[in-house]
């Protein structure tokens, strides 16, 4: 397997672009072309997908998904492209279309507990033209994947898909047959089999305004918005045995929809947890309930709920008292002035993350003038209580270009004393108009925060203890602590991924305690490295990336 990696990491380092823009207030991300490949089906989704994976188990590994077509109408290659990432997202290798044998729409990424990729999206494989289906690669990156068939028997569209143990992958979709509305159909790994679509009566349009989430300890979330009887509300609704059965829908956000003209939820909704709290993130702006429609030049809110926040009520957290106020001209697709918001998790200390779409100042004047969108970014400690970052743009204002389809890795990885948050999201020049108006490309951004209100009290040395390197990746040098609690030899050793010792930094005789010690790279290739502390019987490696 490290020989594959290799490979892929120099081969894509050959035409990869490696851009980092400078930020304002708040942390810096670095952004990172994730192909040459240009795009001329703008939309990515119609509501809140998730296109970006991280591997909880090897974080450097990270996997995403667009739709892509090369033609700007009509779109009849439109395919569901799967790209790579061995190196925390510096480089990316295109893998290639899932399915590779038809058109495809929408798809939606997880992974296994193997790191193999889990994608689901809507094409003709299976027969119909925007039929679901369940694909999974047989290795990480391996790009040989095993199609599944969810069964004919209810016409789906729209899926997401989700991990719910180790040999188990919920499926939820829009079904246009009997049962209508949102279906879920569970995927027993080891057998190969589903358990088919059930549910129903929960109302929902042809479009994806759903969203799903699994806390640390099982239980499962849904949440969606309603386009039947009560349209621009909320709901939420959960289950705690792996989707066999399911509370009872509670709303959460309450529409006027009766009064014709009215605020509600639009399409943007993404959920995550908060320890065992359900939190969901949610986009509100005028509507017409009476004709159809909404008001895409007035400002409008991204809201926050959680039950144990602000009293189980929905509270606004970005709205123009905190985002300078743009109206949305002309957009390609749903768009308010800001949207579209996603919530991602760290893996440890409980930290939350918000993202969406800003409209700005910047239009670009053509045939139809267009709105640019920006990206901002928001970051909670305490389950979205309080914001220690305010709403704040990540997205650089050079080059002029249309960020948008922000999607947040759902569990972001703490590796060491330090936390990356890795977003994907799709940015279009705007200026190629007409038929050869393929302008969007995809970018990677990932932001690398200190640790924040963290204790990590270890005065008191009662186990042998190697922490992760910081910073990591590093270049050219890099610190790594460890602990012993007696007095043994002790030795600190590099290997490369052949195991070729390529450094000693401890070998001798220490007391019980703390240590820190300093690892330099210079005169050493770029890739991934291990690191060794052995003290008596005991043996600890882990994995460091050095980037020049």
């Amino acid at each position: 397997m490290n020989r594959v990696i290799t490979l892929f990491t120099v081969f894509f380092l050959l035409f990869s672009t490696y851009q980092i823009f400078p930020q304002g207030p708040g942390p810096t991300f670095e952004f990172h072309k994730i192909s040459d490949i240009r795009n001329g089906y703008k939309i990515q989704s119609n509501g809140n997908p998730q296109e970006l994976w991280v591997d909880p188990q090897n974080p450097e590994y990270l996997h995403a998904i667009f739709m892509n077509s090369q033609y700007n109408q009509v779109w009849p290659d439109r395919k569901c492209i799967y790209f790579g990432s061995t190196d925390f997202g510096e480089s990316w290798l295109q893998l290639g279309a899932v399915p590779d044998t038809s058109r495809a729409g929408f798809p939606v990424i997880c992974g296994t507990s193997d790191g193999e990729a889990i994608i689901t999206d809507h094409s003709g494989y299976f027969g119909s033209p925007t039929r679901s289906g369940l694909f999974i690669d047989n290795s990480p990156f391996g790009y040989n994947f095993n199609s599944y068939d969810p069964g004919a028997q209810v016409p789906t569209s729209w899926p997401e898909c989700l991990k719910i143990s180790d040999n188990k992958i919920l499926l939820a979709a829009i079904a246009t047959g009997s049962p209508s509305g949102i279906v879920f159909n569970t995927f027993d790994i080891p057998s190969g089999t589903f358990s088919g679509w059930s549910g129903g009566g929960v109302s929902a349009s042809g479009t994806v305004q759903f969203s799903m989430a699994i806390s640390e300890g099982g239980t499962i979330g849904f949440t969606y918005i309603d386009n039947g009887l009560d349209p621009g509300d909320v709901f939420y609704f959960e289950s705690t045995n792996q989707g066999v059965t399911w509370s009872a829908p509670i709303k959460i956000f309450d529409c006027p929809s009766e009064q014709g003209i009215a605020v509600g939820a639009l399409v943007g909704i993404s959920l995550n947890f908060y320890q065992e709290f359900p939190c969901v993130v949610f986009e509100t702006c005028q509507q017409d309930f009476n004709n159809g429609g909404y008001y895409p030049r007035l400002p409008n809110q991204i809201l926050f709920w959680s039950p144990n926040i602000n009293g189980g009520m929905a509270k606004v957290i970005a709205d123009s008292s905190n985002v300078p106020f743009a109206p949305s001209i002309n957009p390609n697709d749903v768009f308010p002035p800001l949207c579209r918001p996603v919530i991602g998790r760290s893996n440890m200390y409980n930290h939350l993350f918000v993202a969406f779409s800003a409209a700005t100042e910047n239009v670009f004047v053509g045939t139809d003038s267009v709105t640019y969108y920006a990206g901002y970014f928001m970051w909670s400690q305490d389950g979205g209580n309080s914001w220690i970052l305010e709403p704040t743009k990540f997205t650089p204002d050079s080059p002029s270009l249309d960020w948008k389809y922000i999607s947040l890795a759902p569990v972001n990885p703490w590796i060491g004393d330090n936390l990356f948050v890795h977003v994907v999201m799709q940015a279009d020049s705007l200026e190629v108009q007409g038929s050869s108006d393929l302008g969007a490309q995809y970018y990677h951004a990932r932001a690398w925060l200190m640790s924040i209100g963290v204790d990590d009290d270890l005065s008191n040395v009662k186990s042998f203890q190697l922490s992760q390197n910081y910073p990591n990746p590093f270049n050219p040098s890099t610190k790594i602590k460890y602990s012993i609690p007696q007095s043994s030899n002790v030795s600190v050793k590099v290997f490369d991924v052949l195991g070729n010792e390529v450094a000693t930094i401890v070998n001798e005789e220490k007391p019980a305690g703390e240590y820190e010690v300093e690892f330099n790279g210079t005169g050493l290739p770029s890739g991934v490295y291990f690191y060794k502390l052995q003290s008596g019987s005991f043996v600890e490696t882990k994995k460091m990336m050095l980037l020049k």
